[in-house]
């Protein structure tokens, strides 16, 4: 999929983050599904002082209910959400806008503490129906003895 990124300094520790990722999926040879669909995403973002926040758009197309676009060698527990909800994307297709807030603070011990919040809102592709809303708060305490994750 090509993807374009760009980060811009401002100076003062502020950088604006910003990515576009566009990919078109159709059906081949025989199959017996004609379809053809898109994928999208797009997030624009900025990092203040050690804090980042970004807000972001991603759909996985649908041909009109035909089929949608699909990632069956993609490990969707990363994305929207961490529901797996979405482990099949939907004949409709699935639009996911997000917004995501993240840090890393000093920890016990001095060790870094990476958090971070994440609100999603999911509708069909076209803006359909409503899917759901999922939150997520993370913890991962870094270091090596280990790894510590904590959701909610």
């Amino acid at each position: 999929m090509p993807t374009a990124s760009a980060a811009i300094p401002l100076g003062g520790g502020t950088t604006i983050n910003a990515s576009a990722t566009f990919a078109t999926q159709a059906d081949n040879g025989g199959n017996p599904t004609n379809y053809r669909t898109d994928y999208l995403q797009a997030e624009l973002g900025t990092t203040l002082a050690g804090f980042t926040i970004s807000a972001a758009f991603e759909e996985l197309g649908s041909d009109g209910g035909v089929a949608a676009f699909q990632t069956p060698m993609a490990t969707l527990h990363a994305f929207q959400g961490w529901a797996d909800v979405f482990l099949t994307t939907p004949a409709n297709g699935v639009r996911d806008l997000s917004l995501t807030g993240s840090s890393v603070l000093k920890g016990p011990h001095g060790k870094p503490v990476k958090i971070q919040a994440a609100l999603h809102r999911f509708d069909e592709s076209g803006g359909g129906a409503g899917l759901g809303h999922a939150r997520r708060r993370v913890e991962a305490p870094g270091g090596d003895d280990g790894l510590g994750v904590g959701l909610a």
